[in-house]
């Protein structure tokens, strides 16, 4: 489902699937910010923010530890799928775990070549572009019961993250992963 951009959007999703109920699904790619994406961005003048997304790597590990969980490792694929869907929404301006090319998380997932057992991902939009949007993003996952649940899961080994900045907002996707 499409939401007409606000100022700030944030949804939640995560499942569990066999590996015989997955299917699979192709899409033609153009490159945006040094990443591969859906052939919607292309044209799009956009741009990553390396030290956000390290700053709320940061911020999510240090309280996995807190609470006694072991920290999430950054793992490639899943922080390339991060990104093309940050900038699939920044670039498009919506906010939806569902792609422009309908593609859910676990389509931009396996596109990587990711294989899977869990998964998940949390997604944030704002126009707030200062020094302080991953710290604005982390507590408002930390704020919201499906978010938290997502960043304290103990399903979960691996994350990426990604934030693209475009127009005027900025997205963050966070994807979360236990290897298959």
């Amino acid at each position: 489902m499409r939401r007409a951009w606000q100022n700030i959007f944030v949804f939640f999703t995560s499942s569990r699937i066999r590996a015989q109920e997955r299917r699979t699904s192709s899409s033609a790619t153009a490159t945006a910010c040094g990443v591969s994406t859906t052939a919607t961005t292309a044209g799009c003048s956009s741009s990553g923010n390396a030290g956000f997304e390290s700053t709320l790597l940061g911020l999510i590990n240090e309280e996995r530890q807190d609470q006694g969980r072991a920290a999430y490792a950054s793992q490639g694929q899943l922080q390339a799928a991060a990104r093309i869907h940050s900038a699939d929404m920044a670039c498009n301006g919506f906010v939806s775990h569902t792609g422009s090319d309908g593609s859910g998380v676990r389509d931009r997932v396996e596109r990587q070549g990711y294989d899977w057992s869990w998964i998940g991902e949390n997604i944030y939009c704002t126009s707030d572009t200062s020094s302080a949007a991953p710290q604005r993003v982390f507590d408002w996952w930390m704020n919201s019961a499906p978010h938290y649940a997502n960043l304290m899961s103990p399903n979960y080994t691996q994350i990426g993250l990604g934030y693209i900045y475009a127009g005027n907002r900025g997205c963050f996707t966070a994807v979360f992963a236990r290897p298959g």
